[in-house]
């Protein structure tokens, strides 16, 4: 059918090829020609969330702390993972349509035309005030209401904070973050009880061949 693909389809062959991986998948779109045919499967009463969202950013000072004025935030739209970044990258774009044109111009193999931040996720964590793994929270007296955020301490770089106004609206990308290092963390453990400590590019070298495999 003629339908489209939408959220949580699972795509099993592209123009008669099988595909088995999101990396495969992602690799046989950008080399093939148009119009191609999709196979999928709809898996029934599947509820997702996509790993994005327009937030509120500050990422370029050594603080843990949400700023003290609403004004120090930046709008980004933010991309955990998603389908043209690897698990680990975390991408801040200047607003949705960026985001779509990124999309467009990689599957085309186009040079990629918008600005886009990114981060590693590898080996960072999470800084929450609550033990319970709840956003931390700020009121601007300008605003009128509370904020919430999460700060994400990187292996290298500043502290990011992302915020929004909303815990649902912080939700999608707060949990594909706390998710990836949390299997992050796992593989860092398991690695170093079979192969000792690792060397400074020794794991990442090892987990991204894991990723691609």
């Amino acid at each position: 059918e003629n339908n489209g693909v939408h959220l949580g389809h699972c795509v099993l062959s592209v123009n008669g090829s099988d595909v088995s991986s999101p990396e495969e998948c992602a690799e046989t779109i950008r080399n093939c020609p148009r119009p191609m045919m999709l196979r999928c499967y709809v898996m029934p009463e599947l509820e997702l969330s996509p790993a994005e969202g327009n937030h509120m950013v500050k990422y370029d000072t050594k603080s843990l702390d949400a700023p003290t004025s609403s004004v120090e935030w930046k709008a980004k739209y933010v991309v955990v993972g998603g389908i043209i970044a690897k698990p680990w990258m975390l991408n801040m774009y200047y607003n949705k349509k960026d985001y779509d044109t990124a999309v467009k111009e990689t599957h085309m193999n186009f040079k990629c035309s918008v600005k886009v931040k990114q981060f590693d996720l590898r080996g960072a964590r999470i800084v929450l005030d609550d033990k319970n793994g709840k956003p931390n929270t700020i009121r601007y007296p300008s605003e009128g209401k509370v904020w919430y955020f999460i700060t994400i301490l990187p292996h290298k770089g500043y502290p990011i904070k992302i915020s929004s106004e909303t815990l649902d609206g912080l939700e999608p990308v707060y949990s594909a973050t706390r998710r990836f290092i949390r299997r992050d963390m796992e593989d860092r453990y398991r690695y170093e009880e079979k192969y000792g400590a690792p060397t400074k590019h020794g794991y990442q070298s090892a987990y991204s061949s894991q990723n691609r495999n």
